[in-house]
């Protein structure tokens, strides 16, 4: 995970690559992010010797994260170890402390830190150490009443959670006879970017932000319910409830069977679900039907490995 996101994600999401990885490959980066579940649970079986890689990695973690100037890149950082928390049994009272602890710094710290660096240093992210050094500094000396200044009027602790804007922007938009097409991205799912290199991207943030305030450097979205509508009206969204509904229900029902035996290899897929859910402020088609195909070559990967691992024969 480590060298495909340090490598090949990172330098793109900061716009010093502009390579576009296909999305089978770029996931790879992902098992950086979850080896901080096994290695906290392994840490927290009194194994103190996993200790060190388990704060290194972490601290390499939420640095990569730190640098794309991305809150929910953080936020993934977070979830891995609330997850690997529960996991080990912590009682959900600590865990909900934590949680709350979590929010408060999210909004009063993250939130306002982020919005000043995006503003001061680039929206893609720091690309230097010292462009980092210089964000924290600035932070730390008046950093809430700097972001405050740049957003006069803006409560923007909670302002990421209102999407009625780029919602009515999209509902009016189909109204008004201007139909988007981004559920048509379905019928480049299963073509491999490999084979074909001209393939779409298949996140519209970009485009749509550009529609609604004519801004090319920065990327939005009226979320899934509302894409279905600006795409197909009610039918189309009444469709996409329903598919919604089934899709995290199974998935859910596949994180239960995995999670109650630790089977920790199946975690890739069940992080994909997850973060499907989460981000139904997202693209529909990028969010849900694109992430299957890469769900089964990790669902094939992890249990071609358990096979394996299942015959390997037992020394005393």
């Amino acid at each position: 995970g480590i060298p495909v996101k340090f490598l090949l994600v990172l330098p793109r999401a900061l716009g010093l690559s502009d390579v576009v990885l296909p999305g089978s490959i770029e996931y790879f980066s992902v098992l950086s992010t979850l080896a901080l579940v096994p290695l906290f649970i392994l840490y927290r079986s009194n194994k103190k010797k996993y200790a060190l890689p388990f704060y290194v990695l972490l601290f390499i973690e939420g640095g990569g994260a730190f640098v794309t100037l991305s809150k929910l890149a953080i936020l993934k950082v977070g979830i891995a170890l609330m997850l690997a928390a529960v996991l080990t049994g912590t009682r959900f009272k600590r865990i909900v402390i934590i949680g709350l602890i979590g929010a408060l710094l999210y909004g009063v710290v993250l939130t306002p830190l982020i919005t000043l660096s995006r503003m001061a240093y680039g929206v893609k992210g720091l690309t230097s150490l010292s462009d980092t050094q210089a964000a924290l500094e600035d932070f730390a000396r008046s950093g809430r009443d700097d972001a405050a200044d740049l957003l006069p009027g803006v409560q923007s602790w909670w302002s990421r959670l209102n999407y009625a804007n780029a919602q009515s922007f999209a509902m009016t938009a189909y109204d008004q006879g201007h139909p988007g097409d981004t559920f048509a991205l379905a019928r480049y799912v299963f073509v491999p970017r490999i084979l074909y290199p001209d393939k779409p991207i298949m996140t519209s943030g970009v485009e749509f932000n550009v529609l609604v305030n004519g801004n090319p450097d920065s990327q939005s979205a009226p979320g899934m319910f509302a894409e279905a509508y600006w795409n197909g009206g009610w039918p189309l969204a009444g469709f996409t409830f329903l598919f919604m509904g089934a899709f995290y229900w199974a998935w859910e029902v596949y994180a239960k069977r995995k999670l109650a035996f630790l089977r920790l290899a199946y975690m890739p897929v069940i992080w994909l679900g997850l973060f499907s859910a989460i981000q139904q402020d997202s693209w529909f088609i990028s969010g849900t039907i694109g992430i299957l195909p890469i769900a089964l070559a990790f669902h094939f990967m992890a249990a071609l490995f358990l096979e394996r691992k299942s015959r390997v024969p037992i020394v005393a």
